[in-house]
């Protein structure tokens, strides 16, 4: 069963104008946690060209599925790690004025990793979708639930008219960080095996056109300069060439 270690302080303070302030850490480690692999592959990987270096070696494309024991279709094995942890710190401050008006204001930073966020309904589809180099052996990454920036701002007015009718009016406002998403393969995967996700490799500079060939409307070399402009125009898969992209390490608007 999953297991964490969960700690967490907080220090208020209210001055003599009524300001109140608040800041607060919570630190979780995870002592077990779920991690799924398919152990009807065979561990004897061959390489693609740009990741045979011995500093690469990083996605392994497995000889093919049911290779172990072909009267098996697939077969899963959960067992535990000790990998991952989040991290949230707030600070806050409010205050309630004595004509009726009050207001708060918090901002929140977080980070939170894990290498299986084991949400599904089955052993197939937590390992199918869990997008890793090497699906048998994930890595560190950030979690679903990572929430890095957000902002929460309210504000209310209170108004008594007599002792029966009182008037609440209330504002809320929030904004945060887009929700964390993956760039690669959908329905495909380079590593030969059953997996529903893959992640991309990202050419380096000047060795794009060796991914792509002419067809009877463009040219290899066209249908490069399109891919670089687009990697180029992207904050995070520039950031990324030369290498893999990385689960959950992209974020929506």
């Amino acid at each position: 069963m999953p297991k964490v270690l969960r700690g967490s302080l907080a220090l208020d303070y209210k001055d003599q104008n009524g300001f109140k302030y608040t800041i607060e850490g919570i630190y979780t480690k995870t002592i077990k946690d779920v991690v799924f692999k398919q152990v009807n592959l065979t561990d004897n990987p061959t390489y693609f060209a740009y990741d045979t270096a011995a500093t690469q070696r990083k996605q392994p494309i497995f000889p093919g599925q049911n290779s172990r024991n072909p009267q098996f279709a697939n077969v899963y094995e959960m067992s535990n790690t000790s990998q991952g942890y989040r991290y949230s710190i707030t600070g806050q401050v409010a205050k309630n004025f004595d004509n009726g008006f009050g207001f708060s204001a918090a901002y929140t930073y977080g980070e939170s990793k894990d290498v299986s966020n084991g949400i599904r309904n089955s052993f197939e589809s937590n390992w199918q979708l869990n997008q890793a180099l090497n699906p048998n052996d994930p890595q560190l990454a950030n979690s679903n639930f990572d929430i890095r920036n957000r902002i929460v701002v309210s504000a209310n007015y209170r108004k008594a008219w007599n002792k029966l009718w009182v008037r609440n009016f209330s504002l809320f406002v929030t904004a945060q960080s887009g929700s964390p998403f993956t760039y690669g393969f959908v329905n495909y995967t380079p590593q030969n095996t059953p997996q529903q996700i893959g992640l991309a490799y990202i050419p380096a500079k000047g060795e794009t056109v060796n991914f792509f060939a002419a067809t009877p409307t463009q040219t290899a070399q066209q249908q490069a300069d399109a891919f670089d402009q687009f990697i180029d125009g992207n904050k995070y898969l520039s950031s990324r060439r030369g290498g893999f992209t990385e689960r959950n390490a992209a974020r929506t608007p």
